[in-house]
């Protein structure tokens, strides 16, 4: 049912009252951290597509009361500690209890990271994943932003006689949102890069106290860092792999460097991730300043020091596949094959497809599994077409939302997609959805994979064509350099 819009009167008194009760941090961008603008009313599913929800009778009880149901719509009616207090339909009609706060959002309870305004009518789903709604934003509608998952934003906004909590396409959250997605790295292997001059962050295995640096032009065993599980209240430490230590920042001295040196987690070792478009900013929990790596002075050590956040501040972070050497990008593109070599690059030139057809510019990237055939899902988006063609074989096309523009990716020359969902279904990033093969025309088991613009169910494997390195043209088809898009979180 649509909801009604909240009359001026009484939201001028509620965000009367979050001007109050807001707890604002450190923030760099025009949308402020403040505080959920209610505790008590707001209407949302758990976060479970299984009914398995867990209810206790009071804040501090351990036996189970009762089982919250995927399609139950529960009211949070308050928190106490780690648990939220709910109520939830039964058969004779609604029942009150607690449930751990982490079954409905990763998000701290009573902290959102933005506040923002809506500038479009848009959906709102029960999760971040699947085609069930829970309701609609209204343009205009004051929103609060709780956590990011896959392509969606985790949102609190305005309904008649309170809030609603469901999650929205992140293409149509305020670019200047900064969200936090701490519990998205919790228990992850990753590298860390400064956006600014491109180097990792390093830890030197051989001294214990040497300040953790930003001077790395490639990744290996010193720039990488395990992400520990959140800590009660959302915080999580870094521990480095050359000797188990945690990074530390020391609360007394602002500008003392962060050092591998702790053992164990206390408040100089947590710290929050912010993500802002493609970009990661990290908050030491101490003094609530943001970590900085200069980038005029490549040995000049990291600090939590920067009150707000601007160039030297950005980061990249790149999750470590526990089982092999890949990293993939911990934003919105994945690698289709968890561990592969490269066969043929974009816009490679080919001298047969130019004396042949013409179309000499290889508009996609051939890549081989290595010990694993399996392919993924890419991105979150939904199956636009799968079938068979004399070149591409038996392939896939996926449609992507991206940044609010309409994107593709192509799967070619499979030997089985049996394990892809039918067309019009919606799709998960790192899903499977087939097996690499040689059908088509094809010399040998590889992958073709393709992102472009410019809807074709059977595109162009070559192209005549070349704008430049990474972009290549065809009518009115648009090709980009998968490696560029999947490494930048971005179309060049």
């Amino acid at each position: 049912m649509k909801k009604n819009e909240i009359s001026k009167r009484a939201l001028s008194i509620v965000l009367a009252l979050v001007s109050v009760i807001s707890v604002i941090f450190c923030c760099p961008f025009t949308a402020s951290a403040a505080s959920w603008p209610s505790t008590k009313n707001i209407k949302t599913y758990v976060l479970s597509t299984k009914n398995d929800t867990t209810v206790y009778q009071t804040a501090t009880s351990t036996s189970k009361y009762g089982t919250i149901y995927a399609s139950d719509l529960i009211t949070i009616k308050g928190y106490s500690g780690s648990r939220l207090k709910v109520t939830y339909p039964i058969s004779s009609g609604t029942k009150t209890g607690y449930i751990e706060k982490s079954k409905v959002t990763s998000a701290s309870i009573n902290t959102a990271s933005a506040k923002w305004t809506a500038t479009a009518n848009m959906t709102a789903y029960r999760r971040s994943s699947g085609s069930a709604t829970i309701g609609s934003v209204s343009k205009g509608d004051v929103c609060y932003t709780l956590a990011t998952a896959g392509s969606r934003t985790q949102v609190i906004y305005p309904i008649s006689g309170g809030y609603k909590m469901g999650w929205v396409a992140s293409s149509s959250v305020p670019s200047t949102s900064l969200v936090n997605v701490t519990s998205s790295f919790a228990g992850k292997k990753i590298k860390i890069q400064s956006v600014q001059s491109g180097k990792y962050l390093c830890a030197d295995a051989n001294i214990t106290n040497t300040p953790i640096v930003c001077n790395r032009n490639n990744a290996a065993t010193w720039e990488t860092f395990t992400v520990s599980n959140l800590t009660s209240d959302g915080w999580v430490g870094f521990k480095a792999s050359t000797n188990g230590k945690y990074l530390s920042a020391i609360k007394d001295v602002t500008n003392t460097p962060i050092r591998a040196t702790a053992s164990k987690l206390q408040s100089w070792e947590c710290f929050r991730i912010y993500q802002k478009g493609s970009d990661y900013y990290i908050k030491a929990q101490v003094n609530k300043k943001w970590l900085c790596a200069r980038v005029d002075i490549s040995n000049y050590p990291l600090q939590a020091c920067a009150s707000s956040a601007s160039s030297w501040e950005r980061f990249k972070i790149i999750t470590v596949d526990s089982n092999d050497s890949t990293s993939q990008s911990a934003t919105f593109w994945q690698w289709p094959i968890k561990k592969y070599v490269v066969t043929q690059n974009f816009a490679n030139y080919s001298t047969t497809m130019a004396n042949s057809k013409g179309r000499p510019y290889h508009s996609g990237i051939d890549i081989v599994g290595q010990s694993d055939k399996t392919i993924y899902a890419t991105a979150d988006g939904t199956v636009k077409y799968k079938g068979f063609s004399n070149g591409n074989g038996y392939h896939i096309v996926l449609q992507h939302n991206f940044n609010g523009k309409t994107v593709y990716s192509l799967y070619s020359h499979l030997s089985s997609y049996k394990d892809c969902p039918e067309e019009g279904k919606t799709v998960t990033k790192g899903k499977k959805i087939g097996i690499e093969g040689s059908t088509g025309n094809s010399t040998g088991s590889h992958l073709h994979f393709a992102i472009f613009t410019g809807y074709s169910s059977d595109p162009l494997g070559y192209v005549q064509t070349k704008n430049s390195s990474n972009v290549l043209k065809s009518g009115n088809y648009t090709f980009y350099n998968p490696t560029y898009v999947i490494s930048n979180q971005m179309l060049p």
